[in-house]
């Protein structure tokens, strides 16, 4: 029986090995194609500032949107190349922040610098004012955008932003080697094949028999998978350690601001929204109740119609 058993034991794990094998190459293979995807759907614009990645979508009122973390510009493009009605009269600009796929990290760590970059960005494409859009980890670059250049900011649309310092999280360290790579491969088999499956697990309130959730949740844990965006990650990282929004002048802002978030987000703190709000002269503050930071899935047509609003009245001052 004790040989039976042991039989057994290693045919499991053989039979294990030869599944994550198979997994690995599949995605070893995904991955070249993906790449190449991502080289073929963006441009790079040399600015005196640096290089940066971007890619646009639509015909319109400018809007630049800025990714979270990790992401890049394909974070931000995705909707807008596949649902076009939904952007019908937006100009989507959406960049990768420095350390994010093509944009090299060099001078560009803080978000102040980060927003020069992105006003040097626009000049090249020659917009002269635009909506600043930020998600997330991106929301702290998109603040500072309209803190530096008010005369280039239509309006500031923050979505869940990662406002609040997080020491806890910048002593964090990205695991290496095997261990990331297992991560990333894990990551793109339950976004790519198991997705209807893992995201009612990962999303609070997510619908598998939605389409639009399906897809948009497939894009984003493709945006996820760590190659070519470890260095803005960790950049990322160190800046959220010592945000310092307190002492940003939000009280001195003009702009039109509006803020969505959800007060059940353990990832990026409603409260940090709230603080920002109360700073902000006239900011509008939409508060989804109960909704968790993975509301950009499960609110996107209430978001949608929110920015929508939005972005007509900014548009027409």
């Amino acid at each position: 029986m004790l040989k039976l058993a042991l039989k057994i034991i290693g045919g499991l794990a053989a039979l294990a090995l030869l599944i994550v094998a198979g997994l690995a190459t599949a995605f070893h293979f995904w991955m070249e194609g993906y790449a190449k995807e991502l080289t073929a759907g963006s441009q790079i614009a040399h600015t005196p500032l640096g290089d940066i990645e971007h890619a646009t979508a639509g015909e319109g009122t400018p809007i630049l949107a800025l990714h979270g973390r990790p992401g890049g510009y394909d974070q931000m493009i995705a909707g807008p190349r596949s649902r076009p009605n939904d952007y019908a009269g937006l100009r989507t600009i959406a960049p990768s922040r420095p350390g994010y796929l093509r944009t090299p990290l060099e001078k560009q760590r803080t978000p102040a610098e980060q927003a020069d970059l992105f006003a040097a960005l626009l000049d090249e494409l020659g917009v002269r004012r635009a909506i600043i859009y930020g998600v997330s980890g991106g929301g702290a670059s998109a603040l500072q955008f309209a803190i530096r250049h008010p005369d280039r900011t239509m309006g500031l649309i923050l979505v869940a932003p990662q406002l609040v310092s997080d020491q806890k999280e910048a002593a964090e360290k990205t695991p290496f080697g095997p261990v990331l790579y297992a991560r990333d491969v894990a990551m793109w088999a339950g976004g790519q094949l198991a997705l209807e499956q893992t995201a009612g697990v990962v999303i609070t309130g997510f619908d598998a028999q939605d389409p639009e959730q399906v897809a948009s949740a497939r894009s984003m844990m493709k945006s996820l998978i760590s190659s070519g965006r470890n260095a803005g990650n960790e950049n990322d990282r160190a800046q959220y350690a010592d945000l310092g929004v307190e002492n940003w002048p939000l009280e001195a802002m003009s702009v039109p601001v509006l803020i969505l978030h959800g007060d059940a987000d353990e990832n990026s703190p409603y409260e940090g929204s709230a603080r920002a709000a109360a700073r902000i002269p006239g900011a509008a503050l939409v508060t989804f109740k109960g909704a968790d930071h993975y509301m950009i899935f499960t609110k996107a047509p209430e978001i949608r119609e929110r920015i929508r609003q939005f972005v007509g009245v900014v548009s027409q001052r």
